[in-house]
């Protein structure tokens, strides 16, 4: 696309915010222009700026700022090697704009032609792999097709453009905003249903095919031929899969990224390719159970748990007192009513212990996030997750609450510690730390080279 044919509203060698000097455009529409730019703040690095661009409609500038918005929200919380980082949000001359990591590379779209099925499924497990990720995190993706993915001069897929992402949370019943690109996006995008990680199985299963026939999806939607039938190339039981991930009815789909994966492992066809894609798997898996927490709080919430120190070596002594009046009082039977008396008078207080236990609350802060255990309930959250604090100053956290998108949580004054964690989860819900472990930890990158 050339500047000719695009009247853009900032011209090359323009500065945006004192440090961002437009080198080239990258694309327009309707809704926004991409650009690409050096950051001088940053050493001169390549960056992508994304502006929006504003509407007369007040109903639809709206929901353009709450997508764009909702873009370096979900950005500003994610480390992956196949998403772009964001820098930045900001604006100027009543403009707004987004800085995001500038991908080398070239877009799916001129290369999706003449793939062997190997390789059109490589490009579908390094999908899966981000997806999954976005999944844990409860962020859909919506919008998966050829002109959203950047294949990087390294040779992974990047998907580069958030703008219909959303927050999955299952207190809601729809969406906020209806959208997804015809073609891709399965019935659930346009009808009052929410949407979910099954919706982004869908569009990656339209993606597949498409890769696998060179068939334009956009031209009949919802309608889809099995693969194997216009491609001889194409395993039946890989025809299969992509077939029940383009199921219009949401609940025959598969469930989640992994089923797919481990179904399409599971085929005569690909049971024994992909092993060190496989094994990397296994290594991530084992890396998360590995982690260890940073910090821990506890407190207990009556006095039995109070008193621990003394309540053991008491319950141990009444127990042997017990003991020996078992055995003065059954002269015939006094070991054997001793020893009885003794296991049965432990093996109460252990009782009691156990109902009691409940009420231990415990805290533990990981580098990924929070997960909490107690008598109320339990939850974790990753700090990607925690969006937003609520503390009642009225009585000294007489009552707290985190929010986050697996829902509210409330804590009582018990909680011993807990000024000390919530003003680290203030600190890192505000400052939206990223954690970057792919070059400590280079079994955390499962894609293919």
């Amino acid at each position: 696309m050339s500047d000719a044919e695009i009247k853009l509203k900032y011209d090359k060698g323009a500065l945006l915010k004192r440090r961002y000097e437009i080198k080239d455009i990258l694309g327009a529409g309707g809704m926004g222009e991409v650009y690409i730019a050096v950051d001088k703040g940053a050493g001169y690095e390549n960056v992508v700026i994304k502006r929006l661009i504003a509407s007369p409609d007040p109903d639809q500038i709206r929901d353009l700022l709450y997508s764009f918005e909702q873009e370096y929200h979900i950005l500003s919380g994610l480390t992956h090697p196949h998403i772009p980082k964001v820098y930045d949000f900001f604006t100027e001359n009543n403009d707004f704009f987004i800085a995001e990591e500038y991908i080398k590379g070239e877009l799916l779209t001129n290369i999706i032609h003449g793939l062997l099925p190997t390789e059109a499924v490589k490009f579908t497990l390094q999908l899966c792999d981000v997806l999954e990720y976005l999944h844990k995190r409860n962020i859909v993706y919506r919008d998966l097709k050829p002109a959203n993915i950047i294949l990087s001069d390294e040779g992974r897929l990047c998907l580069v453009d958030f703008g219909i992402s959303r927050f999955y949370s299952p207190l809601k019943k729809d969406d906020t905003l209806a959208l997804g690109t015809p073609g891709y996006a399965p019935p659930e995008c346009y009808n009052e249903v929410q949407t979910d990680e099954r919706t982004d199985i869908y569009c990656m299963c339209v993606l597949l095919h498409q890769m696998l026939t060179e068939s334009d999806p956009t031209k009949e939607p919802f309608k889809f031929t099995p693969p194997h039938t216009l491609n001889k190339k194409v395993p039946k039981s890989l025809s299969n899969l992509v077939m029940k991930g383009l199921n219009l009815n949401i609940e025959k789909r598969f469930k989640n990224i992994q089923a797919f994966r481990d179904a399409l492992f599971k085929t005569r066809d690909f049971h024994d390719k992909f092993k060190s894609y496989q094994k990397k798997i296994g290594k991530r898996e084992k890396f998360f159970s590995k982690e260890e927490p940073m910090w821990e709080f506890s407190s207990f919430r009556n006095p039995f748990h109070r008193t621990k120190p003394v309540i053991v070596p008491l319950s141990l002594l009444t127990s042997l007192l017990l003991a020996a009046l078992g055995y003065f009082a059954f002269p015939t039977l006094r070991l054997y009513a001793a020893f009885g008396i003794f296991i049965l008078s432990m093996a109460s207080f252990l009782v009691l212990w156990d109902i009691n236990k409940d009420h231990f609350n415990k805290v533990f802060v990981y580098p990924s996030g929070l997960f909490y255990e107690g008598h109320e309930d339990s939850f974790s959250a990753l700090w990607d997750d925690v969006y937003a604090v609520k503390l009642d100053m009225s009585q000294k956290y007489k009552e707290v609450t985190v929010v986050t998108l697996n829902g509210d949580f409330k804590f009582d004054e018990n909680l011993k510690g807990w000024d000390q964690l919530m003003k680290e989860v203030m600190k890192r819900a505000k400052l939206r730390l990223r954690h970057d472990i792919s070059e400590r930890y280079p079994e955390m990158e499962i894609y293919e080279k």
